[in-house]
């Protein structure tokens, strides 16, 4: 009942668009839900738990970008121009529990989506560097927390490069054996791969082994940070997007239902096509799950970053 519930709340948010956005004007599609709020995330896998919500709303609702010196930013902001971002949890922690920001944890929206990946025919060139990415971040945290890093790379170097796309055209051209790749990239490279006759394998899913070395289930990469005010002020556009953001989670059964809603809009929300994206869905891990109920996962990946407990930043 309660899957079935959530998929007509889908229906009804990807329904409500053909009005606002050029539908006809007899329709009987119901209109979103309040105004919009203004929403900023980065492109990629956290961006993409926001598709039933853009869908509803259009895209004059979303600010979506590369990196996180913007998203800092906007939380440091003494006036706040958003009401909700998604972020790095630990980033939006670090500024919460050291009183640099306005902002409060709503909730998780993705988890883990790191994989090591090798090169079936170069797994036993030990000359060539292992490929990794996020240096000093979520990746090598997870990366050195999960494995016995020496066991797995044995004697070769370590190469650490600005981003998963580099990471992706290190491997492709042969420069690196093994690496260290995200969804929706990792679907991304062993399209490319097949199509220059290569092969790769999974040489690690490091949710698997974040389960084995913790205990955790997974861990919570991007959180919700939202501002008080908009909670209480704008409380029917904040229920509908929270509503907005528990729908997708009917996708991860039916991973083939996002095409319809990214078809198109690949450039906005900065992914691969949105075949691709369907492949990858299942190892993205996009879900959302409050705050209050996922308090302990939190906490022991929040360790990795000597931050402490984050349940009083939790938003009532």
């Amino acid at each position: 009942m309660k899957k079935l519930l959530i998929l007509l709340t889908v229906m009804l948010l990807v329904s409500g668009c053909s009005v606002k956005q050029g539908g006809s004007s007899g329709s009987s599609d119901p209109e979103p839900k309040g105004p919009a709020l203004q929403i900023l995330a980065p492109k990629g896998a956290p961006a993409l738990s926001l598709l039933a919500y853009e869908n509803a709303y259009g895209p004059d609702s979303l600010t979506l970008v590369d990196g996180s010196d913007l998203l800092q930013a906007a939380f440091a902001n003494p006036s706040p121009e958003y009401d909700v971002i998604i972020a790095p949890l630990n980033l939006g922690a670090k500024l919460m529990s050291s009183g640099n920001t306005e902002y409060r944890l709503a909730g998780v929206v993705t988890w883990g989506n790191l994989y090591l990946v090798v090169n079936d025919a170069l797994a036993d060139d030990t000359s060539l560097p292992v490929a990794l990415f996020g240096e000093g971040a979520v990746p090598e945290k997870v990366l050195v927390t999960a494995l016995d890093a020496d066991s797995v790379f044995g004697d070769r170097d370590i190469l650490y490069l600005p981003s998963v796309a580099e990471v992706q055209g290190q491997l492709l051209a042969e420069k690196s054996a093994i690496g260290l790749v995200a969804e929706p990239a990792l679907s991304a490279l062993l399209i490319k791969a097949a199509q220059s006759n290569m092969s790769f394998s999974i040489l690690a899913d490091l949710q698997v082994e974040w389960k084995n070395a913790t205990g955790s289930s997974n861990y919570p990469q991007a959180g919700v940070f939202v501002l008080p005010k908009s909670v209480s002020d704008k409380a029917d556009a904040y229920s509908a997007f929270i509503d907005a953001l528990t729908a997708m989670n009917v996708y991860a059964e039916n991973p083939e239902g996002v095409e319809a809603l990214l078809a198109g809009k690949e450039d906005l929300f900065g992914t691969p096509a949105a075949a691709v994206i369907v492949s990858a869905w299942p190892k993205m891990n996009i879900a959302y799950k409050p705050a209050s109920e996922c308090v302990s996962e939190m906490n022991a990946f929040l360790q990795l970053f000597n931050i402490n407990d984050v349940a009083e930043y939790i938003i009532k």
